[in-house]
Parts: structure tokens; sequence; C-alpha cells
């Protein structure tokens, strides 16, 4: 999995664009993104902190796209 993810969320601009910016990314994903995410903290390819930081990611966006 590239680092789509923490450059779209990293450097999106507000509300609107990250909407479009979530979902060019979401047609990206092939499969379950957490399983995908679990698999890199297992493999080593993400950090626990990277994790950490993710999942912070992810909480802002649903609430924000809600």
């Amino acid at each position: 999995m590239p680092n789509n993810l923490f450059n779209l969320l990293n450097g999106a601009p507000q509300q609107n664009g990250m909407q479009q910016q979530f979902d060019n990314f979401r047609k990206t994903v092939n499969g379950n993104p957490q399983q995908i995410v679990e698999n890199l903290v297992n493999s080593g390819k993400m950090t626990q902190q990277q994790y950490q930081q993710l999942s912070q990611m992810a909480s802002i966006l649903r609430n924000t796209i809600k």
C-alpha cells in the first residue's frame, strides 16, 4: 500500500476538498482497508506510531464526513 493515505490526509484541504480526495483514494484501495493496515502493522511495514496517527485521522474523517 503506498503512502497515499498519509499524503492525502496530511495535505488535504478543508472539508469539501478532503471529501473529494478521500473518495478518489477509496477508489484506489483494493480489499478491506482495515485488513490492509493490520497486515502492514503485523509485517513491520507500518509502525505502531503510524498506526495510531492513521487511526486518529480516520476517526476525524468519520466525524467530518457524516
